[in-house]
């Protein structure tokens, strides 16, 4: 596994439209199936070690080992589900909680802001206001 730049991803997104019952003398396809290879062999040539991250779920970790093992098959999510002691729904319902990224937290929110000077009273930021207008 190795890091892409911009270019070589959209090569690689466009030869999807060239699949495995391909003309082998279409010259576009050959070009463009050429140039991926030598663009691949010259990222592949100056990657940097890569670690994925692994779960620290154990239910989410036994899902990803299996998976990981299992690269070469062709395996169903049942499979992976029975691997790691779940069901299909469970296995989704923890993925989605465990893998979803979290939202960065937001800033914190204050309420006043400093007064104008003039009269010394705070001014109710417009956050506040919207957030306490009737019918809201």
């Amino acid at each position: 596994m190795f890091a892409i730049d911009e270019l070589t991803r959209q090569l690689l997104l466009a030869s999807v439209r060239f699949g495995p019952a391909r003309d082998p003398d279409d010259p576009l396809a050959n070009d463009l199936l050429r140039t991926l290879a030598g663009l691949a062999h010259e990222h592949a040539a100056r990657a940097e070690p890569t670690r994925l991250p692994r779960p620290r779920d154990p239910q989410l970790a036994r899902a990803v080992a299996y998976t990981l093992n299992h690269l070469h098959e062709r395996i169903a999510v049942s499979e992976i589900a029975r691997a790691a002691g779940l069901s299909e729904r469970s296995l989704h319902r923890v993925a989605r909680r465990r893998l979803r990224p979290q939202p960065p937290p937001a800033p914190p929110h204050r309420a006043y802001a400093p007064g104008d000077g003039a009269s010394g009273d705070p001014i109710v930021s417009p956050w506040v206001r919207q957030a306490c207008a009737p019918g809201s």
